[in-house]
Formats: structure tokens, sequence, C-alpha cells
């Protein structure tokens, strides 16, 4: 994207396709946003020195790149769950003949991205994990009325069962989604 420096904090051990993946997030970002790469890249720059040191207008011009890495992170960390959208949902969440618990989450949320890694192994054991960015699927978060982060929805046969609000291990998610089965 830029020849600017990469901030070390973000990229510290990824590989060029990793840090490709991010930088092609970010510009399609910047441009749904109208932010200028070149904002974007001395954002950047400044941002290796903490992000403390930026002003409003850079915070803003940073705020592209900063939710690219998010969304990338979260990805990176739940390959085995179903990423679930607005044009998805209704197929793969509402199947009439399954389950799947859906982690209602955001690309900033801190206990969404430490609830993750629980999740995913869940759907590595095989469980049928759905996660839905809300801020991407604004439709489908606004229809279930999700107003907090991370929501945990279980949907059974097409209709929305339960909320888990239990602590967040994979033993324990098992046996709550048992009681459904």
């Amino acid at each position: 994207m830029t020849d600017a420096p990469l901030p070390s904090q973000y990229f510290a051990g990824l590989s060029a396709q990793q840090t490709g993946e991010i930088e092609t997030l970010t510009a399609e970002l910047a441009a749904e946003r109208s932010v200028g790469l070149a904002a974007v890249a001395a954002a950047r720059a400044k941002a290796e020195g903490g992000l403390e040191g930026l002003s409003e207008e850079e915070r803003a011009a940073f705020q592209p790149f900063l939710t690219a890495y998010q969304r990338w992170s979260f990805a990176a960390i739940t390959p085995a769950m179903v990423k679930l959208s607005d044009a998805n949902f209704e197929e793969l969440a509402l199947d009439p003949e399954r389950m799947m618990l859906v982690q209602f989450s955001t690309s900033w949320c801190g206990p969404c991205h430490r609830a993750a890694p629980v999740l995913n192994e869940l759907a590595e054991r095989g469980a049928r994990v759905g996660k839905l960015d809300c801020e991407v699927a604004v439709d489908t978060a606004r229809r279930f009325a999700i107003a907090s982060y991370p929501t945990f929805v279980l949907y059974v046969k097409g209709k929305m069962k339960a909320i888990y609000r239990g602590p967040r291990t994979v033993e324990d998610f098992e046996a709550w989604l048992s009681e459904f089965e």
C-alpha cells in the first residue's frame, strides 16, 4: 500500500502474505471512508510511537488500518468458525435442519477476541459455530437487536433458541450445547 514503516507492534512475526492481506483490507476501508492513503500512511508512521501521540485527525486516518488489522486478526484466530454475513445468515445460521451457535462481535471488542479461540476450538471439536461482525453485517445485528458484544446466540432448526451467558470455556459451551441436542 505505502512505503511508510509498518508499526512493529502490529506486524511483528507476520508473513509478507499476511501483511499484504491487511494492506488490501486497509485500502478497501480507507476508500469506503473517503480517507486518503497518504493520510493513513502518515498516521501509521506516527503511530509507531504510540497511539496517544496522535491528533484527532490522525486517529481518524489511522482507523481504517486499525480496523483492518483487528478484522484480519479475528479471522486468523477463528479459521474453524463459519464466517456469517447479511447475505448468508439465513442459509447458514437459520438452517432448518441443524443448530448453530453464533458469536455476534465487533473487530474492536476485546472480550470478543478473548472468546474467539475458545469458540474456534469448539468448532474444531465438531460444533457448528459461526461468527458475525456486527459492524459489517449491520442489518442482521439490527434484526436480532444485538446491543452488546460478544453475544452468543444458539439457533436450532431455524429458530433463535437461547442466549449463552455462562463461563467461556470449551467444556462449559459443550455442556450447554448438549442440552439442546
